[in-house]
């Protein structure tokens, strides 16, 4: 099971604490999901990163600059409270 499914699963059933890189992680993989886009697309979006990076970035395994979480969040439409933790 991927590693984002089992915290996400893991968070809805109990008290997990995670990373913050995790959990901008999880909110930018499950507000892309939310609105029907394939990681291909919101990568083509931001136009700077590529696939592979976005995919660390959604798998907490690399931060998310405050550029790209700008970037990011102007391609999926939504604001970046919507994604932070605090």
């Amino acid at each position: 099971m991927p590693i984002i499914k089992i915290i996400k699963k893991a968070m809805l059933e109990e008290h997990v604490e995670v990373s913050v890189n995790e959990y901008i992680g999880i909110r930018i993989a499950q507000i892309r999901k939310e609105k029907k886009m394939k990681q291909r697309e919101l990568a083509e979006k931001v136009g700077y990163i590529n696939i592979s990076f976005l995919c660390q970035i959604e798998n907490g395994h690399k931060p998310c600059t405050l550029e790209r979480l700008h970037a990011i969040c102007k391609a999926l439409d939504c604001k970046s409270l919507e994604i932070l933790p605090f």
